[in-house]
């Protein structure tokens, strides 16, 4: 199953014609939230693979991150990916959490991390 947090309303829309167009019926949840609120009361079962890819204006990466490792979301085996740009750069550890790999593209980073 796939859950999508996303807060733009702009972002909801295209989200949700998307699942239309590929006509998924059951699976995927769209959580009107802001992220980090989302991981602070996220109360499930352990994602597999996490993808953060926030506002880069809005410099929230690391806060993002400080929450997950710290959340119910985050599994023992739980993979993650945060896009983020090169002018925020995300440090190696991040207190339960230890960057794996980075990989550029253009001005855009895309850090793994996983748990230490």
């Amino acid at each position: 199953s796939v859950d999508f947090v996303e807060v733009n309303p702009r972002s909801i829309k295209i989200i949700r014609k998307n699942i239309e167009i590929l006509k998924i019926t059951e699976g995927v949840k769209l959580h009107r939230c802001e992220a980090v609120k989302f991981l602070t009361i996220f109360k499930g079962q352990p994602f597999d693979l996490v993808f953060i890819d926030p506002p880069f204006p809005l410099k929230i990466c690391l806060k993002t991150l400080e929450t997950l490792s710290e959340c119910k979301a985050m599994g023992p085996e739980t993979r993650v990916m945060i896009e983020h740009s090169k002018h925020e750069l995300l440090p190696d550890k991040v207190l339960s959490l230890s960057c794996v790999d980075r990989r550029e593209y253009g001005d855009k980073l895309l850090s793994f991390y996983e748990r230490n």
